[in-house]
């Protein structure tokens, strides 16, 4: 183990190394930093947490930040068994390149395993998101997926969807799963909710998705679209959106399909086909 800080005590009698300011504490690929650390040499427990402002005495400085491979999160106050490798966040935060994860209090229960009560998830890096995916019971799997039950979609904190258990991907291999929606607002759509649906991969030839977008000003539109290839044989799309328009004097439907498909013949030719075609585009007044 090897630890360091602006200052250091040490207390014989109870066996314990006390950090103060900037401390840090590494333990093979752990690094664990944080204003104040107790590291309680017996029993082979850390105990981090971060400094009172004197002017905000609701704020913390030098929160502790645990990091671990892949794994990393901030909080409050964390307590870490190194022999064992588990530990306790209070007001844990932890992100991946998919999202933000936060929770009261997250739990290290196995490699590369938190379990997290009263978690919350979105792809809003915000302090305060436009959007969240809310859970009592949450799991991480560290590169891997969320699992959670069940969750409550709620946007500017308002409940808009409740689904009784779902599971979010936060790796890049392909596989079926919820995927996680783009929220935000501008002068033309005004706010918006765009990404939001399912994927299924049920094998290594094919791919469906399903998503919603949902514009403030503008209107919403379905989107259903699948993929297929067969290497050195063929590969194609189809996709089918319908979209509804609004404004204060009229509404437009449009109902669209389309697709290709590329058959290789030989090692140096191919056939190329494609079709596009707007159902129907109905006006209301």
């Amino acid at each position: 183990v090897f630890y360091r800080a602006a200052e250091i005590e040490y207390d014989l009698r109870d066996e314990t190394i006390v950090l103060v300011g900037d401390a840090e504490i590494h333990y093979q690929e752990m690094v664990l930093t944080a204003h104040r650390i107790e590291f309680h040499v017996k029993r082979d427990i850390v105990v981090a947490e971060g400094r009172s402002e004197p002017n905000l005495p609701d704020s913390l400085a030098g929160l502790p930040r645990f990091a671990s491979g892949a794994e990393a999160f901030t909080g409050k106050r964390l307590t870490y068994n190194i022999n064992t490798q588990r530990g306790v966040v209070e007001g844990g935060i932890s992100s991946s390149s998919e999202g933000v994860y936060r929770g009261s209090v997250v739990k290290r229960t196995g490699d590369e395993q938190l379990d997290v009560c009263d978690g919350v998830f979105s792809t809003c890096d915000l302090d305060h998101p436009h959007y969240t995916f809310e859970s009592t019971n949450m799991r991480i799997l560290i590169g891997d997926k969320v699992i959670a039950k069940p969750i409550v979609l709620k946007v500017a904190d308002v409940p808009i969807l409740w689904f009784p258990f779902g599971v979010f991907y936060i790796d890049k291999d392909r596989r079926s799963g919820f995927l996680s929606p783009r929220m935000g607002e501008n002068r033309s759509q005004g706010r918006y909710v765009d990404g939001f649906g399912f994927y299924s991969a049920p094998n290594d030839y094919i791919g469906t998705l399903a998503q919603v977008a949902i514009d403030e000003r503008i209107g919403y539109q379905w989107r259903i679209g699948t993929a297929y290839a067969l290497r050195y044989h063929f590969s194609g799309s189809a996709r089918y959106s319908f979209t509804d328009q609004w404004s204060e004097t009229s509404g437009t439907k449009t109902w669209t399909l389309g697709w290709q498909h590329r058959h290789d013949l030989r090692p140096v030719s191919y056939t190329h086909l494609r079709a596009h075609e707007t159902v129907l585009d109905l006006v209301c007044r």
